[in-house]
């Protein structure tokens, strides 16, 4: 007895061929695995998705979560890594500022003057106290 093959397309030719190969079949499989789309999840999650282990949007101010259940929504991740971020901005502006006014006032210093200062430098005096003692005018 024949089978009817009319109704079965033909190979895709952009798809590798049928083999009973064990090892052709797992190589497929990881082709096939690492193709999968990315999980799109959220940054971070609310409190309240947290504390019930529910999926949060991370709509903000507030996930559809907890608009639906008309609760208040929190991120606390989100403001303690904000905070952070800007202490760590303000600290690095402030350190900035200080090595403007180092080079601007060793540029602009008499020879004795920053000989000392390169001194201080040698001894291992950090940023601070150099440019403290550029201003108090202890150089000595």
């Amino acid at each position: 007895m024949q089978r009817d093959t009319s109704h079965e397309s033909a190979p895709d030719p952009g798809q590798p061929a049928p083999n009973s190969d064990s090892s052709s079949a797992s190589a497929n499989n990881l082709l096939q695995d690492h193709t999968l789309p990315r999980r799109n999840g959220v940054n971070a999650s609310c409190e309240a998705c947290q504390m019930s282990k529910t999926e949060c949007s991370g709509d903000q101010p507030r996930c559809l979560s907890c608009a639906q259940q008309d609760i208040n929504c929190h991120y606390a991740s989100a403001e303690i890594e904000t905070e952070v971020l800007m202490r760590n901005l303000l600290e690095e502006r402030k350190k900035g500022l200080e090595y403007q006014y180092f080079f601007n006032a060793v540029k602009n210093m008499p020879e004795e003057e920053s000989q000392a200062v390169y001194r201080l430098i040698r001894q291992r005096a950090d940023i601070k106290t150099v440019v403290r003692q550029i201003k108090e005018g202890n150089l000595s």
